[in-house]
């Protein structure tokens, strides 16, 4: 049996190895998923449609291709919600405001005939912490999905303020969809409303559902301590 050999890494070799900073990591990883897994699930969600066109009359067929094109959906969603987060990880602070209005002009970039309305209170701070912002911008951004693609929306509309009298700050995703009856009938448990509940209480918020005013669609209030959205408190 020959020697077993002991290998053993050069000193001088190791020392021309850059480090790789966790800024360098996250821009790169978020470049690497936008530029290979994104894509590719954007592409398999065109050819699911044009597979679909083929497969007109096959009841069968039809909802198997429905159920592909939600898993796919879901899967894209959740991937850009991680490019958010790797990109802005890094950042100390960050404005949600242009966060959620970039998530509505890209939504319209790929085509949605969807109509978005985004209002924010004149005393709304300007800016917070990274991972307020990120959590507040994942919660709006599932809500506003959740009304495209599981309620057939046509009108989404965000507000945010600083409740009167109080010390929270309330983020109101209203829809005119088919509302939560309807979706709770379509057997799709969750809708993400569990994710959204989890980041809520990361921030010492919660989140309560509800029909939307005048009876259709849904409304989905968001309500955290306005010193987590660097509010102060009333008198403070």
């Amino acid at each position: 049996m020959s020697p077993r050999r002991r290998v053993q890494s050069s000193p001088t070799t190791a020392k021309h190895v850059p480090e790789v900073t966790s800024e360098e990591l996250g821009k790169f990883l978020a470049r690497e998923l936008h530029d290979t897994v994104a894509q590719t699930l954007a592409t398999m969600l065109l050819e699911l449609e044009s597979f679909r066109i083929e497969q007109h009359g096959r009841l069968g067929a039809l909802r198997q291709i429905d159920l592909l094109e939600q898993s796919t959906r879901k899967a894209l969603a959740d991937l850009r919600a991680l490019l958010v987060e790797l990109r802005l990880r890094r950042q100390h602070e960050e404005d949600v405001i242009s966060l959620i209005r970039r998530g509505m002009l890209e939504r319209k970039g790929r085509g949605t005939s969807v109509e978005f309305e985004l209002q924010v209170a004149r005393e709304w701070p300007e800016r917070m912490s990274a991972k307020t912002a990120i959590e507040l911008h994942l919660i709006v951004s599932e809500a506003i999905d959740n009304a495209v693609h599981h309620g057939g929306a046509r009108k989404v509309q965000v507000a945010m303020c600083l409740e009167p009298g109080s010390d929270m700050a309330v983020v109101t995703i209203t829809d005119d969809g088919t509302g939560m009856e309807a979706r709770h009938s379509a057997d799709r448990p969750g809708f993400g409303i569990v994710g959204m509940q989890e980041r809520a209480g990361l921030l010492g918020g919660q989140v309560s559902l509800a029909a939307a005013p005048g009876g259709r669609g849904t409304r989905v209030q968001v309500t955290v301590p306005a010193p987590a959205v660097g509010a102060p408190k009333p008198g403070g």
